[in-house]
């Protein structure tokens, strides 16, 4: 909350925070954590997306709609890997 309170604080920083925050209020409206899809196949459901892989570097559908900012609190450290990406990430992007 002090990255958003300051008003002539670096404006990227301030973007991720807001985005944090809002992430944060979204969660309350989350559907996947709310929820389940049942198929024949997955009988208990997917664990809210869980069990529901999508193409790309995330992993499941919950990871997609979660993101990173509950996972990653420095918001200099979710800059850096942005920008850095390690090699096992790379891999999960193929």
């Amino acid at each position: 909350m002090d990255i958003l309170k300051n008003k002539t604080g670096n404006k990227f920083l301030t973007s991720w925070a807001l985005k944090g925050f809002i992430h944060f209020v979204g969660d309350m409206h989350q559907p996947l954590h709310a929820a389940t899809r049942a198929t024949p196949s997955l009988k208990s459901g997917d664990r809210g997306g869980q069990l529901f892989p999508i193409k790309g570097r995330l992993e499941n559908l919950h990871y997609l709609w979660d993101g990173m900012m509950d996972k990653i609190r420095n918001l200099k450290r979710v800059i850096f890997i942005l920008h850095y990406p390690s090699n096992s990430q790379l891999i999960r992007m193929e």
